[in-house]
């Protein structure tokens, strides 16, 4: 991931070298509305994958052309949590709308900043951003794909709200009917599907035609002005059928809900399902409420989302009860990387569900609206989580039982009931994560360096689950796992360390170029689900969010994850090479490796499937040695090649030595593509 934070800090100093500052806003929780919409697209997700992992296998040894052949639109889940502390830290301003998607909040800072929007959405050509006239670039709409350099000097097409609607020869307050007739994000499928069938909406009308047609009714209505008298005289002339009536219903049916709404201000995104709220949602910022103030106090989880440094699919779990594991690079062959996953996901949703208590709601989810209803379900054991994942090449819909309350209740505190999530202190909600983790065993409690603690944790949670399901980890793919972190973490390269090390040569690590294979990608890839999890499950206790308090480096969690490095590292230790020849000697690699191994493999090696054996043999000398391990009831005899590594195979020890390591990051220049296979 660190490749993708460079090339976005990279191209973020390259607008700021300009004058250009930019502010970010990301959307939050989603809609109800764009459920369908997001359905839809998750599964055309999945339809992509087969096509980008074939460009992945053909292009192994061209990581650019990954980039172009669209895998960059497939990324992983820590991408975004990624990205959003790589701009925090680098003092770029963030915000997260808890209100739903940002486009809203983008045209409130916009019209108050004065300033264009840089976006790929065609709703900003609708949307009042600023002053029209006047020298400057005021507001305005700028998409991402007009950028271009010219050695120093950036161009861009800015599109101003005026002058879009003159070419249309639109009066500029009917833009927002024009995006409501003609089909936008703010109506539902089944509004659409009234006005497709009116005479001025033709189901036959796609494209150009269709906006031409709605232009045709909408220039006699110029003089009108207001978008909403505007849609009902359109409507008004046509016959009086089914169809009409339904959808003058719908364009009012916002208008009779914010009256009994319990949160006021989120009225627009609770009833965006109609015409009216779409129109609304267009609407100049100071024709609209202003936002309100912010409390002196704000509410502990809600203001955390805001900064983006809570996880914005934890509040869609407790407002929707619903969780998002969106299709990226995996073999479509295996089962979801996800169900990796899933068995620490069900404490992530206990311990959210925890900070829903109807006491603690205030004082930690604030406005957001909570579902009330969950923690009685949650006590009751009725309450099931609705996970969307892919199976096969489909997208599913899966319930998830999560946790027992009181299962939760005597990890937290030994008892039935728990407390306050709020009243525990950063050493106990970070001995609960432990608990939950498998992490109080004495080589983790040994291992002090805590950025290691992310690997360590994914690392030992993927052998006991994989084992559980009768799906053995090879504990030479535990060896390349491990490797390839350390180097990452410790920001080391095969290529870093070539190019500077010039007196030996027995430090520097194999060169072997990487070949991604589907086994490695997939690993990879669930590897990078459990990290996620991780990072989730501390988010819900309130960890890794970047307070001083519990100098936790949230970082960590991504950064211990080096496509190229993981691939490389992947085919040597298939190939049967030890840690010591992969990594090298680096003294400071190989005593990270040796924490690692010893905390992640506790009591546990007898889980990993031993494939290879790794024994005492001259640095240079290989030999081949057969590994016998029983699996689930099963024998596997297989061969492989071990090379200077120490440990003992079947009926020695139960122990096995941690292979050597050495350290990583990309061997190529990756900073252009933005990209992490």
């Amino acid at each position: 991931m660190e490749s993708l934070t460079v090339a976005l800090l990279h191209n973020v100093s390259r607008l700021v070298r300009v004058g250009i500052f930019p502010h970010f806003i990301f959307d939050g929780m989603l809609p109800s509305h764009k459920i369908e919409e997001r359905k839809s697209r998750l599964t055309e997700k999945v339809s992509r994958i087969r096509s980008v992992m074939d460009d992945i296998l053909l292009t192994s040894r061209d990581p650019s052309d990954l980039a172009r052949h669209g895998s960059a639109n497939l990324l992983p889940p820590l991408a975004m949590p990624a990205c959003i502390h790589a701009l925090r830290k680098a003092g770029h301003r963030v915000f997260v709308n808890p209100d739903g998607e940002a486009d809203v909040e983008l045209a409130r800072l916009a019209h108050a900043s004065d300033a264009p929007i840089l976006s790929l959405d065609s709703d900003y050509f609708v949307y009042v951003t600023g002053r029209e006239q006047g020298e400057g670039l005021g507001g305005g709409y700028m998409p991402y794909t007009s950028l271009r350099w010219r050695g120093d000097e950036l161009h861009a097409d800015l599109y101003k709200r005026a002058n879009v609607a003159d070419a249309m020869g639109l009066n500029q307050r009917l833009l927002p009917a024009l995006a409501a007739l003609v089909g936008c994000d703010y109506i539902t499928h089944a509004t659409r599907t009234y006005a497709s069938q009116l005479e001025v909406l033709s189901p036959k009308l796609k494209g150009a035609s269709r906006i031409q047609k709605v232009l045709a009714a909408l220039r006699s209505q110029n003089t009108v002005g207001c978008p909403f008298e505007a849609v009902d005289a359109v409507l008004e002339p046509l016959k009086n059928c089914e169809q009409k009536r339904a959808l003058r219903t719908a364009l009012r049916a916002g208008a009779d809900l914010t009256g009994n709404l319990p949160f006021p201000l989120l009225h627009r995104w609770l009833t965006l399902f109609s015409l009216d709220a779409a129109l609304t949602h267009y609407m100049p910022c100071d024709e609209l409420d202003d936002a309100p103030s912010p409390s002196p106090q704000p509410p502990r989880i809600l203001d955390l989302f805001r900064q983006g440094r809570y996880d914005h699919r934890l509040t869609e779990i407790a407002t929707q009860r619903t969780m998002w594991c969106s299709p990226f690079v995996e073999d479509l062959t295996r089962g979801s990387a996800w169900e990796t996953s899933r068995g620490l996901r069900r404490w992530v949703y206990a311990i959210t569900l925890w900070s829903c208590a109807p006491q603690d709601i205030a004082a930690t989810w604030g406005t957001l609206p909570v579902d009330p209803k969950m923690s009685d379900d949650w006590h009751a054991g009725t309450l099931r989580m609705k996970e969307h994942l892919r199976r096969a090449d489909r997208l599913v819909q899966e319930n998830v039982d999560p946790v027992p309350y009181k299962d939760l209740a005597r990890m937290v505190s030994k008892s039935d009931t728990l407390p306050s999530v709020l009243t525990l202190t950063t050493a106990e909600r970070k001995a609960v994560r432990s608990r939950i983790l498998d992490l109080d065993n004495p080589a983790a409690v040994k291992a002090s360096r805590t950025e290691f603690t992310p690997l360590i944790a994914s690392t030992r949670y993927l052998i006991r689950d994989l084992f559980a399901r009768d799906r053995p980890i090879a504990n030479h793919e535990v060896v390349a796992i491990l490797c390839a972190g350390v180097l990452a973490l410790l920001n080391l390269s095969s290529d870093s360390l070539s190019s500077t090390t010039t007196t030996t040569t027995d430090l520097v690590p194999s060169v072997v170029p990487r070949r991604a294979t589907r086994s490695s990608l997939h690993r990879m890839a669930q590897l990078e689900t459990v990290l996620y999890a991780y990072l989730s499950l501390s988010h819900s206790l309130l960890l890794a969010t970047d307070d001083p308090e519990d100098e936790e480096d949230p970082s960590s969690t991504w950064r211990c994850i080096d496509g190229i490095e993981f691939h490389r590292c992947m085919e040597m230790a298939k190939g049967g090479a030890s840690p010591e020849r992969i990594l090298g000697s680096v003294p400071d690699a190989l005593e990270a490796y040796r924490m690692a191994w010893e905390a992640a493999t506790w009591e546990v090696e007898d889980e990993m499937d031993l494939v290879i054996r790794y024994e005492k043999v001259a640095m240079e000398e290989t030999r081949p040695v057969t590994a016998v391990s029983k699996v689930g009831g099963r024998t596997r005899r297989r061969k492989a090649t071990a090379t200077g590594a120490v440990g003992k195979g079947v009926g020695g020890s139960k122990k096995m030595s941690a292979p050597p390591v050495v350290s990583g990051t990309n061997f190529f220049d990756l900073l252009g593509t933005g990209c992490q296979f």
